[in-house]
């Protein structure tokens, strides 16, 4: 059956899935049609990969061809939906379902949570949380039968057992005890260990004078977890139980509470506020937090038209200034979370310990946000869910810095649309899907100098200023060496601006220099070198060795001894370890202070150092050997440096001109390697 054209299409996914086009009804298709189509509304307005609806279509083991399924299942789609094709629409590596509030039941119910958040009065927020429970036509996608659709409708069904919950709470506030009990008792039998909703039902028996009944309802309950599973009621209806013994008089009036863990103490928990101290004024960066704050900012139509917290991740080079932006930019936007904001430092490359686990990062944000120590779950999947459960609702800011990798941080994020997650790491967290990326560059020279007349005073600055835009590349536009540079010469009144560049054109002193009271930029360098796997050390310790601006993954594999390819691919896990540069691809540089400690790393065995340049210097002078000879006629072919060794691949050149490029790029490097050859012998 076919709708008038005209008709708009509305779907339904709080209940059997619904489709409809005016009063008319419409069949999406058999099981996995409606089960495709259950997956995109679920996502609405977001792109889900076709191997992510794999999953959702096919209960066990999809077979070999259920990726050209899909795509027909997409077409029928098409077919029987009217206005398909703007509705249903490929993008990329999946589809994605583009539809607004008005036309799907998920997105009306978030609104109006949303809605429920922001009243101020009892009556208000449940007023709005009756708008989105009305939406609820009972079990969600009953019919499902992917593991994956199963889960999500689970969930989906939490959520709106969470809104029913904390309506009845406003149900007590607001007096109509008699009301709350008429609910609570038929809901308490269909979720007989879920703690929450029996202590809600204590209350309402003991407020309608039925407290023998309340007091029934606990040992009900204590009974019924001893014999499944062995353990005895949290402390939240332990407190209500006691409460209701001692009859306290309080427990027997409504109070507006707004805040605090679910049918847990009377008094409400404080949101957090655990943000580090804004910094005064951040010089420079001014560009880089227009743009971060961009993406921070939500977008026009709020929480709603989502369907999962925002994330933003910050990644640059360490020492780099990407948790003072992060602080900074974040105590911009925190008004817009009133539920609160969290810092937690995950120490993913911190000196003198390891990255904090999931689990326990987990432990932290739960007691946070105001869940008790003791509600806290061992069990690592339980921990999770509940952190998701406690942020469903919330409008929350997190900012978690230094993260080592995607894994640490996945299950930390909220479930909440309303939240904001801001990450902070070296590595690009590429792993984190829907994340928005925000690599942050050295300081622009303008901005380094802005920052050095701010410490040491413009006048001072201006006096040197050719000293000044040395020590500035120096120190590599880092901004921790230049705060300690600045540090170092603000203590030393008497040091001149030339002084210290003096000092830090020595290479192999320059990270002594960079340092004060053990801590500069070799202690923020470090960690990232110790967190590599061993080849990956070696590979960059050998690369120290290397004298000239830039290397390809020949020049690597030739000091090493690896095949170009695995040498190549080490190159790519240190660029995005962010111990390598790349401006040209294929080709890798060091930042000049990462240079540094790659070279002190070499210079502590000697005989390794040794024999990677007799290598090196091998592989140039085999390479230019060859590229000569498509030039010219040789008049006399150079020989390698060692005798007997076997120099490793060279790149392939075909022409002439693959020669000259070849010499053009490699110029600088040939002359360091050779002057480097005839300084050592």
């Amino acid at each position: 059956m076919v709708a008038s054209p005209g008709s708009a299409v509305r779907f339904g996914v709080l209940g059997t899935l619904a489709v409809s086009a005016g009063q008319q009804r419409l069949h999406p298709g058999g099981p996995r049609a409606r089960a495709m189509l259950a997956a995109l509304l679920l996502e609405a307005n977001r792109t889900v990969p076709i191997s992510r609806l794999v999953e959702a279509v096919w209960e066990r083991v999809p077979p070999a061809t259920a990726e050209h399924q899909i795509r027909k299942i997409a077409a029928d789609l098409r077919s029987r939906i009217p206005h398909a094709q703007e509705t249903l629409v490929t993008d990329g590596p999946g589809y994605r379902i583009v539809v607004d509030e008005d036309r799907l039941d998920l997105l009306r119910f978030d609104r109006a949570l949303d809605e429920a958040r922001r009243r101020v009065t009892v009556d208000g927020e449940a007023a709005a949380l009756e708008t989105a429970l009305g939406l609820y036509r009972g079990r969600i996608l009953p019919d499902s039968r992917s593991p994956v659709l199963a889960a999500a409708a689970a969930a989906l069904e939490d959520r709106c057992l969470s809104a029913r919950e904390r309506l009845l709470e406003l149900r007590l506030e607001q007096g109509r005890a008699h009301d709350a009990v008429g609910e609570l008792i038929p809901l308490v039998a269909e979720h007989p260990l879920r703690e929450s909703l029996c202590a809600l039902l204590m209350v309402a028996l003991y407020r309608t004078g039925r407290q023998a009944d309340a007091l029934r309802v606990y040992h009900d309950l204590r009974n019924l977890l001893a014999e499944q599973l062995g353990i005895d009621p949290g402390a939240a209806v332990n407190d209500r139980y006691q409460q209701i013994l001692r009859g306290e008089p309080g427990l027997g009036t409504p109070h507006a509470a707004r805040h605090g863990w679910s049918a847990g103490p009377s008094h409400p928990v404080p949101p957090p506020r655990s943000l580090p101290p804004d910094l005064p004024d951040l010089t420079g960066r001014e560009a880089e937090l227009q743009r971060l704050l961009e993406h921070l900012r939500p977008a026009p139509g709020g929480p709603a038209d989502r369907r999962a917290a925002r994330v933003v991740a910050v990644d640059g080079m360490a020492g780099g200034g990407k948790t003072a932006l992060a602080v900074h930019a974040a105590h911009h936007v925190a008004d817009g979370y009133p539920d609160g904001q969290v810092f937690l430092d995950l120490h993913g490359f911190s000196p003198h310990r390891g990255p904090v686990t999931p689990h326990d990062a987990l432990g932290t944000l739960l007691r946070a946000v105001g869940v008790p120590a003791d509600r806290v779950p061992d069990d690592p999947a339980d921990r999770e869910g509940l952190w998701r459960g406690a942020t469903a609702d919330r409008r929350l800011l997190l900012l978690l810095d230094n993260a080592a990798s995607s894994d640490q941080v996945r299950p930390l994020l909220p479930a909440g649309p309303g939240c904001l997650v801001l990450v902070t790491s070296r590595p690009r967290l590429a792993g984190l899907d829907g994340a928005v990326t925000f690599p942050l560059p050295l300081l622009p020279t303008a901005d380094a100098l802005a920052f050095l007349g701010r410490v040491l005073g413009a006048r001072r600055v201006a006096a040197e200023r050719e000293a000044a835009a040395e020590l500035v590349v120096l120190c590599g536009h880092l901004p921790l060496a230049l705060r300690v540079a600045a540090s170092r010469l603000a203590d030393r009144p008497h040091w001149s601006l030339a002084h210290l560049v003096e000092r830090l054109r020595e290479e192999p002193l320059r990270l002594d220099e960079l340092t004060v009271e053990h801590r500069g930029v070799r202690a923020a360098l470090h960690p990232s070198y110790a967190a590599l796997p061993p080849r990956h050390r070696e590979l960059f310790r050998l690369l120290g060795v290397h004298p000239g601006p830039d290397f390809d993954r020949y020049a690597a594999a030739a000091l090493t001894g690896l095949a170009p390819a695995a040498a190549e691919a080490i190159l790519e896990d240190l660029l995005d370890a962010r111990l390598l540069l790349q401006r040209v691809p294929g080709r890798y540089a060091f930042h000049r202070l990462v240079r540094a400690l790659a070279r002190e790393t070499a210079d502590r065995d000697p005989r390794l150092v040794h024999d990677a340049r007799r290598r090196l210097l091998d592989h140039y002078l085999r390479a230019a050997d060859e590229a000569a000879g498509l030039l010219g006629p040789r008049r006399e072919a150079l020989r390698p440096a060692e005798r007997g060794h076997r120099p490793a691949a060279t790149p392939p050149l075909r022409d002439a001109a693959d020669a000259l490029d070849w010499f053009g790029a490699e110029r600088d490097n040939l002359l360091a390697v050779l002057a480097r050859a005839g300084g050592t012998g």
